[in-house]
């Protein structure tokens, strides 16, 4: 016999787009909230809790738009940091813990924040499976 399955597949993601002459921002985010790091201090930027894709969900997606100020750090992510399990419990890193982090390299320059992004990633995931995509991207203003 043949079985059906009904799958309701989507994926998350952002999609940006910056205007040099203005230092505006804009921005539609699906289920992943863009974090803006700005004068020592994190903000969790507004965002659709929708995915793209197959979905139960009908709204339509929202473009949010904001001025960026020089040294302004952007961060893109995706669920999969967050969500790894690992460390002493083997628990999730979870997202509060992960903006902090954030927040403390954020005055680093970039290369050097890539590597400690990937060090403090491995260490937390130690021999534990890689649970999703992981993808981390910083823009500085």
């Amino acid at each position: 016999s043949v079985f059906q399955y009904e799958r309701q597949d989507g994926m998350d993601g952002i999609l940006i787009r910056f205007n040099p002459k203005s230092n505006i921002v804009t921005y539609a985010a699906s289920n992943n909230a863009p974090i803006l790091v700005r004068n020592g201090t994190y903000s969790i930027l507004e965002y659709d809790k929708i995915p793209v894709g197959n979905s139960s969900k009908t709204e339509q997606f929202k473009t949010y738009s904001m001025e960026i100020q020089p040294g302004d750090m952007l961060y893109l992510i995706t669920d999969g940091f967050p969500d790894q399990f690992g460390g002493p419990l083997d628990k999730k890193y979870k997202y509060k813990p992960f903006y902090d982090f954030l927040l403390s390299i954020s005055h680093l320059p970039s290369e050097e924040q890539r590597e400690l992004v990937k060090n403090e990633f491995f260490a937390w995931q130690h021999d534990n499976e890689q649970v999703d995509d992981v993808m981390v991207l910083g823009i500085r203003f």
